[in-house]
This record gives C-alpha cells, structure tokens and sequence, in this order.
C-alpha cells in the first residue's frame, strides 16, 4: 500500500506563519536555502539551523569528530541528567563503555516482555473510554507509555507515580532554561528526582536481582558502578523517553483519523491476521501494511524535531566557515532521521517502534471509526518534543 503521508513533514512559511509555528517557518526557509541557514537566538557564539541530508551525515556520521554534545544547551541537559548520562558523555571511550552497559536492558528478549505489557496496559485504559467522549491521544498515551517506561527502567516495585510526578517539571522547564527563565524552580526539581532515584537504587541494592530493567542490568555491573553513574543512566533515558512514544502515536492518530480509507486498509489487514486476538510482539513481521505506516509517521513526524551539535573545531558546511563554538540545530523531519544517524542512534528506536505499533494495532483492531474534534488540524505544540496541538478523538467501535 502506498501511503499518502498526509501528516505533513513540513509546511510553506506562509503556511506556517497562519499556524504561528515558527520553527517550521525557519526550516522551510532553509531548505530553500541550501539546507543550512544561520538563526539568530539569545545564546553565545552563532546559531545555525541545518535540513539537508548531507549536511546532516556529515554532522552526525562521517564527520562526527567535528562536532560535540557541548555548549550551553548541552549544559542545561547534563543539570537534569548528569555528567555521565549515556546521551550527553562525549568522550569516546566512555561512551563505548555506558552503552556495553545499557545494551542488554534493549535486547529484544527483555523488550518482549514490555511489548505484552504495553498491550494489556492499553486495552486496560481503552475500558476505560466513554464513547461519547472524545479521548486526547496523547495524553493517554503519554500517562502509559510513562507508566511502562518507568517500570522497564527501574523494575516492577517502583512507585510510577511518584516518578511521573517528579519528572514532570523537569520536562516542562528545560526549554525555558535556554533563556535563563525559572532556574531556580528547574534546580529543586532536579533535586527531588535525585532524592528518590537514589532510594530506589539503595533498595534496589539489597534486593539482588536483575529482573530484565536497566537498573537492574546495571546493578550486576562488575566491578559495582558508582551510584551517581547508575543514576546518570537511568535519568538520561526517563528524559528522552518521557513522552516521545506518545509524539508519534498520537500522530499516527491523527493521520488515520483524517484519513479513513487508510484506516480500513490497515483494519483489513489486522483482522486477516489477528482475527480477534490481541496482537503481540510476533506478529508485527506478519503486519507490513501497519509497520510501515507507523515507521513513515515516526519519520515524518519526529518526537524531537531538533537535535543539537557544538562546533568543536573551526570548519565549513556547504561552504559556510564554522567557528568553534557556534551551535547546530539539526531538522530531522526533512531528512526522515527520526532517531538521527551514525554510531550516536537513539538506543531507544526498537523499543519506540515496537510498543508504538502494537498500540495502533489494538486501536485499529478495536474501533472502525475515528473522528477528530478538529479535523485537518495540523499544528505543533511545541515543547522538548513536538506533539499535536490537538489530538482529540472519538473512537467508535
């Protein structure tokens, strides 16, 4: 099936001024510009936002050296996440060695397990549903993808509530950082996580078990791994994955709702292989029509549609001489680099796309009509990660 890819990847700028959303605004004046176009925002040295493809390999791959996770943004990150968090270390070798230690929390036999829950989870909530309402997406998605991250990050004993509640400010305020804007506030959150992170780490301690979640695996690390590196871990991948999951089911949402000839193609093919059964890990290879939805609303529709880079060392794009020092914004939408490129890819992508396809399995499987408050809206809300502005929908079965 060829998919249309209605949810759009970018918009004109006059288009984009109608919706007040700026950054698509700069992104498609950079693309008529060679892909690369310098920004002007209240941050030291010059600010450069890159679209082009190329360009973007180079940054994240093939001259990967050039640049570095420094700078004041990355700054304002490491406060919440820590020095030795997987997503912000710089060093080579350092990185090499987190990553061995993350890696087993992401093999496939530990994601399994997260898939079926993610699954009953889901239909659970959907009980919950008044027909006669309709049900912000994201939101619902958000509270359970938290809820499974959480539990996949600390183990089955801990309280998801209380980490939902704590990590909230912290991904709230982080943008607001960039211009210096409830500092304050930003750091007594930050505490407060530390607070209880450490705890359930000490608990974790006497308990001796792996159980398959990461601070499990990095438990069992030999020789014992500082607590502070152990928190770093764990904090860094709540952050990345507190709600980008939810970005991109509730796009696809959004798509299908908008579009319901796609929906009753995909609703053939679940029904032909699931009949009446919920669906599971497995049979996603047996649902290609829906994988490869899910796959191109992810890749239009990047959870974080900018990525950062610090200019290392003084060098040229497309011509343009860099300073060290200078700031890279990277488009990943037009380049359809959702979980970016090159030895640095987001650890998280198998996981993103297993539990978020399974989860528009059972809604596709589940309801025959999907119909939005606000049809055709496209707008962004614009927060560390780019969701719909409105997600509404009213599920019909």
């Amino acid at each position: 099936m060829a998919m249309p890819g209605e949810v759009r990847a970018e918009i004109g700028w006059r288009q984009a001024i109608v919706d007040r959303d700026v950054p698509s605004a700069l992104i498609a004046r950079a693309r008529r510009n060679g892909g690369i176009m310098r920004v002007r925002l209240p941050l030291p040295g010059r600010s450069w936002l890159i679209t082009d493809s190329d360009l973007i390999d180079r940054v994240l791959r093939t001259g990967a050296d050039e640049f570095d996770k420094g700078g004041p943004i990355y700054r304002i990150i490491r406060n919440a996440t820590g020095d030795e968090g997987l997503f912000v270390v710089n060093d080579p070798q350092m990185w090499r060695t987190l990553r061995e230690h993350t890696n087993p929390a992401f093999a496939a036999a530990e994601l399994a397990p997260l898939a079926h829950e993610s699954v009953r989870r889901l239909t659970d909530r959907i009980d919950s549903w008044h027909q006669d309402r309709a049900v912000d997406v994201f939101t619902e998605f958000k509270l359970l993808n938290v809820e499974l991250l959480a539990r996949h990050l600390f183990g089955q004993t801990v309280d998801c509530a209380t980490l939902v509640r704590l990590a909230q400010p912290i991904f709230d305020s982080q943008r607001r950082q960039w211009f210096r804007i409830g500092g304050g506030k930003y750091r007594r959150a930050i505490a407060a996580m530390d607070a209880e992170v450490h705890a359930i780490i000490d608990r974790r301690r006497t308990m001796d078990d792996c159980a398959g979640d990461l601070l499990g695996h990095l438990l069992q690390v030999r020789p014992e791994l500082p607590g502070q590196r152990i928190r770093d871990q764990v904090i860094s991948h709540l952050m990345a994955g507190f709600d980008s999951t939810a970005c991109a089911q509730a796009w696809a949402c959004v798509r299908l709702a908008d579009h319901p000839a796609e929906l009753v193609e995909l609703r053939t093919e679940v029904e032909q292989v699931l009949a009446s059964r919920l669906p599971a890990a497995a049979d996603l290879a047996r649902l290609p029509l829906l994988t490869s939805f899910f796959g191109d609303v992810v890749a239009q529709r990047p959870s974080f549609p900018l990525i950062f880079r610090h200019v290392a060392v003084e060098t040229e794009l497309a011509g343009r001489p860099l300073r060290q020092g200078d700031q890279l914004f990277i488009a990943l939408g037009p380049a359809r680099l959702p979980f970016g490129i090159g030895k640095r890819k987001c650890i998280g992508e198998p996981m993103a796309l297993l539990t978020g396809a399974l989860s528009i399995a059972v809604l596709v499987q589940r309801f025959s009509r999907w119909q939005r408050t606000r049809p055709g809206n496209q707008q962004i809300r614009y927060a560390t990660t780019a969701p719909p502005r409105h997600s509404e929908i009213r599920f019909t079965p």
